[in-house]
Order: C-alpha cells, then sequence, then structure tokens
C-alpha cells in the first residue's frame, strides 16, 4: 500500500520558511503584525466612516474596540521583545528562591543542599541576566526556536523521503481471487 508523503513536504516546507523568517529575519514578522494592524485599523475606520450615512446605526464602539485591536496587534512584537523575558526572569528568580530555601531547611539531605544551592545561584543568575537583558534574551529565544523549527523542517522532509523510497519498494496489492494456484 503506498503512502502520500505530501503532507510531510508542505510541513517541510512550511517549518522551513517559517524558522528562517523567525530565526534570521526578525523584521519580516514585525512588518507582517505591522501590515495587519494597520489593516485592521483601517477597516474600523471605513467601516465606521460607511455608517455615518447609513441608517442602521453609529458603529462608532465597534470602531474604536477595531481600531485598538489593530494598535494592540502592531505594539505586539515590541511587547513580546521585552515583556516575556523580563516575566521569565521572575519566574526563574522565584524559583532559585524557593530552591534557595529548600536548600537550607533541615529537612534537605547534605548532598541534596549543595545541589539546591548551586542550581538556585543558577537560575537567579539566569533569572537577572532575563530581568536585566531582555532584548538580548529575547533574540537568543529567537534565534534557537527558528534553529528547531529548521530541524523539525529537516526531519519532515528525511520522512517524505523514507516515505517515497518505501513507496517505490512496494509490490502492489494484488489479491488473487481466481482460486487457482
Amino acid at each position: 500500500m503506498k503512502i502520500s508523503n505530501f503532507n510531510y513536504i508542505m510541513k517541510g516546507i512550511t517549518l522551513t520558511l517559517c524558522g528562517l523568517l523567525i530565526a534570521f529575519f526578525p523584521g519580516v514578522i514585525s512588518w507582517i503584525f505591522y501590515i495587519i494592524g494597520g489593516i485592521i485599523i483601517a477597516a474600523s475606520i471605513i467601516s465606521f466612516l460607511a455608517s455615518l450615512g447609513d441608517d442602521t446605526g453609529f458603529m462608532f464602539v465597534s470602531a474604536i474596540i477595531g481600531v485598538a485591536a489593530g494598535l494592540f496587534i502592531i505594539y505586539l512584537p515590541r511587547i513580546i521583545m521585552v515583556n516575556i523575558p523580563v516575566i521569565a526572569g521572575i519566574i526563574f528568580a522565584i524559583m532559585g528562591i524557593m530552591r534557595l530555601i529548600d536548600g537550607f531547611s533541615n529537612k534537605t539531605l547534605p548532598d541534596k543542599k549543595t545541589q539546591n544551592f548551586v542550581f538556585a545561584v543558577l537560575l537567579i543568575v539566569l533569572a537577572l541576566f532575563c530581568i536585566f537583558n531582555p532584548f538580548k534574551v529575547s533574540t537568543f529565544i529567537r534565534i534557537v526556536i527558528g534553529v528547531i523549527m529548521l530541524g523539525m523542517a529537516a526531519f519532515n522532509f528525511y520522512v517524505a523521503y523514507a516515505i517515497k523510497q518505501r513507496n517505490d519498494n512496494s509490490r502492489p496489492d494484488i489479491i488473487d481471487v481466481s482460486g487457482t494456484t
């Protein structure tokens, strides 16, 4: 039986494009958000202006909500770039402090105290780096995500190749129903 490898090829192409855009061309992603936000703002304003001469109602609230949503989408890349690393830093700091408190408790075994202390210090250093260098952290995370997507694309292309090899080497599914041997 032949298996279709079309889905794996399409996933591979999509992951390759997204991985390249995310890892190496972040400006394109920002421009996509700007364009989408601008389209939403323009559509909201046009629908508001069109409703002024119409007897169906005044769409002022709808237009304001549309403009606000468009502005939010336009500022979304900047919000993600700064706030996500800061939030991650705060979470790492809390985890590090909890690990530090757990390491100094009397219930912890002596070998585990050292491990907890070292791990807590590493988490707190990572937290400080995330909080005070959010742009470097977001760039690093973006590149890592893009490279992971490229790896997933390579895997999907390999699966498509393996399916093609299997299909090329398979015999057709013919069942002899004549009753003779």
